[in-house]
């Protein structure tokens, strides 16, 4: 991803828009509640690039043109694809007090 973004700086530098069709896919989660909502500042530095979000967490053949850039949780297994780690992400569960009193007396539910 730093060559592809060298790439874009350097097309940059050289007055050539970038244009096309770039295919983003990502779990529907992390495309409907994250993505799309940080998406508008990308579009306006770039309004001749196209983002087509693809929201299912199955997996493409990027290979294919399925998908250009793929974001899942975790690494690829037995894959010749560049993964790059971009960040954490936390998750927190929520109960009731009567539920969670629940639990801590007996161990589970």
């Amino acid at each position: 991803m730093d060559e592809a973004a060298l790439s874009v700086l350097r097309r940059l530098d050289t007055g050539t828009e970038l244009s096309g069709l770039v295919r983003v896919t990502a779990g529907r989660v992390l495309a409907e509640n994250f993505l799309i909502d940080r998406l508008s500042g990308f579009h306006e530095r770039y309004p001749a690039i196209d983002i087509e979000l693809i929201g299912e967490a199955s997996v493409v053949s990027l290979a294919r043109r399925k998908g250009d850039i793929a974001l899942r949780f975790g690494s690829p297994k037995n894959s010749e694809l560049l993964a790059r780690h971009l960040g954490r992400i936390a998750f927190v569960l929520y109960a009731s007090p009567t539920y969670r009193d629940s639990l801590d007396r007996k161990g589970t539910p």
